[in-house]
Parts: C-alpha cells; structure tokens; sequence
C-alpha cells in the first residue's frame, strides 16, 4: 500500500505498531508511536523501524517488468526456497540461528533476515493465540471451565478488561444457545428409542461441536447396542 501512494511512511510505521511489533528500539519508552516515529533511533533500530526500513528498501526493487527472465526464474526459486525454510522454522523444525545462516547464504540482507523472523514470530504467537482462545471458548459455553477458571485463564493473557467482558458478553449468547439444545446423552437416548433417526442424531451432534470421528464412535456404539 506504501508503494501505491496509499499509506505515508509514518502511517506504515504505525501499521506495523498496530499489528503487534514494537516501535521502540533498545532502552526506549515513548508515549505515543507518533512519538516513536519522531526519535531517530526508534525509526530505524525498533522492530517497526527495521520493517518499515525494509519494506521502502524492498518498494524501490526493480519493476518486476525489467527483470529478466533468468532472474525471474532465480527470484522464484529463492522466494520457494525462503517460504520452505520460515515453515521450517515456524513448525519448530530450525532455529533461530539456523533460520538466519540459510537466510544468509541465500543472499538476504540482515535487515531482510530480521524482518522474515520477526514476521514469522509473529504469525505464529498470532496462530497459537488463536488457538487457544478457541479452546477457552470451547471450554467454557461447554461447562469444562467454570467462569471463574476462564476469567483466570483470560487474565493471564493480559487482555484489557473491556475486551474480556466483551468476550463473555458473546460467549454467555453461544452458552445459552447450546444450552437450549439436547445433550448428547438425551440425542443418545432419543436415538436409542427411534424418536429421531441417526442422521438427525449425527446432524444434531455436530451442533453441539462434536468431530466427525468421535460421532462415527457413538453412533458405532448405539448400533452394536442394538444388535445385542
């Protein structure tokens, strides 16, 4: 967006901020990113400030039209190499140093390396992050964590206090309307006694969030109780 003339420096600077990087360099505290932005030292030696850095940098690269079609194939082949070893890296397969010798020996510049590994920081944190508000949600509209036990969970992701009462506020809707839905030992029996057929028992399982191979279990053990 910065080369299209959409986002001004220091509106991708604050882009950056915005997603989660620091703006601040070494031993530097600031009150705003505006404030940031302004410190010289912040502008090129913070995370944000090596991105932003590294993002005019990349912004001023040859026109992908006046590449040859050698380098084309070469730039291509570096890019595939590059992806294959971040994935690598995010999946725990490498380390930090070892991400960075091979960055290295692929011709990318420390600032270059640096933005690869941060960014794959990031994405990852992002990911588990996710994830694991998944499980407390989960968790919770179930009644396999007490509100007590959330709120603790939640706390201890450091989150400010409207957004965890935001997210009960939601949360309490999809607990009452699970709640208002047949258990699975009520479908079990409803199916047991053919008031509902096994795919409406299926349908209704999956509604209360249950993976597709723990209902093939069940159904598999309603079936057997039949046969006996």
């Amino acid at each position: 967006m910065h080369k299209l003339g959409v986002l001004t420096t220091e509106e991708m600077f604050t882009a950056y901020a915005d997603a989660g990087f620091s703006p601040y360099a070494p031993g530097h505290e600031h009150v705003t990113v505006a404030e940031a932005f302004a410190c010289e030292e912040c502008r090129h030696l913070s995370k944000v400030g090596r991105m932003t850095d590294f993002t005019l940098v990349y912004n001023n690269d040859p026109e992908a039209a006046e590449l040859t079609i050698g380098d084309k194939d070469r730039q291509t082949e570096r890019d595939l190499t590059k992806s294959e070893v971040l994935s690598g890296y995010k999946e725990g397969l490498l380390e930090p140093d070892e991400i960075g010798k091979a960055l290295d020996d692929m011709g990318y510049s420390p600032d270059e390396i640096d933005y690869y590994i941060t960014k794959t920081d990031y994405d990852k944190d992002k990911a588990q992050s996710s994830a694991y508000m998944k499980y407390l949600h989960d968790a919770y509209i179930r009644g396999v964590n007490t509100f007590e036990v959330t709120t603790d969970k939640l706390g201890a992701l450091n989150l400010p206090a409207k957004q965890v009462q935001y997210l009960f506020e939601v949360w309490d809707l999809d607990k009452t309307a699970r709640a208002n839905k047949p258990t699975k030992a009520e479908l079990t029996a409803f199916v047991r006694n053919e008031i509902i057929s096994m795919s409406v028992f299926e349908t209704e399982m999956q509604g209360l969030g249950y993976p597709d191979k723990y209902i093939k279990w069940y159904k598999e053990s309603i079936e057997r109780a039949r046969a006996e």
